[in-house]
């Protein structure tokens, strides 16, 4: 099992992206996938950020199971910070030079460009294609991610998306 990293003082102010993420290991992700609880994406923490502050919060956490996964006091009180503050979703940012993730400053510019799905062209739309098959196409053993077992099994159901779009036909479709 591997060791939680994430720095060990309390931040006052914890976004998701910045700081929240970073305190669930792949291994911590996978095995609560497997009970339905989802520790890959904001929406999962955030509809699970009661029950996992109950089973992590010290001195009497079940949960991470191994020792070397349990959170410390600091780590706690940064989740307490994140649910009383409204669970901050925040943007990606990169750590800064020297720091590991959770301490990247939310001034440093992000190395992803995130765009709304509406807005794509069509290259893009290709691009994204592209990349999803090559995502569905990957092997499912051999993949360590729960997030990219999410999306291959998302993907492998219809995609329904929330906005109109022009088909060849000429007519105004709900997709």
């Amino acid at each position: 099992m591997t060791e939680n990293t994430a720095p060990d003082q309390p931040v006052a102010s914890p976004t998701y992206m910045a700081d929240i993420r970073f305190f669930f290991r792949p291994e911590d992700a996978d095995h609560m996938g497997r009970m339905g609880i989802d520790l890959g994406t904001y929406d999962g923490v955030k509809n699970n950020a009661l029950a996992i502050l109950a089973h992590t919060a010290p001195p009497d956490a079940d949960m991470p199971p191994d020792t070397a996964g349990k959170w410390s006091d600091a780590r706690s009180q940064t989740f307490r910070n994140w649910i009383r503050n409204g669970f901050p979703q925040g943007s990606a940012t990169s750590p800064g030079q020297g720091t590991s993730p959770g301490q990247g400053s939310p001034t440093t510019p992000s190395d992803r460009v995130r765009k709304n799905v509406t807005n794509l062209t069509a290259q893009e739309v290709e691009t994204l294609k592209t990349a999803f098959t090559g995502i569905m196409e990957r092997s499912p053993d051999k993949s360590d991610y729960p997030s990219v077992l999410a999306l291959q099994d998302r993907l492998s159901r219809p995609l329904r998306l929330p906005f109109n779009r022009e088909r060849n036909d000429g007519q105004d479709h709900q997709d």
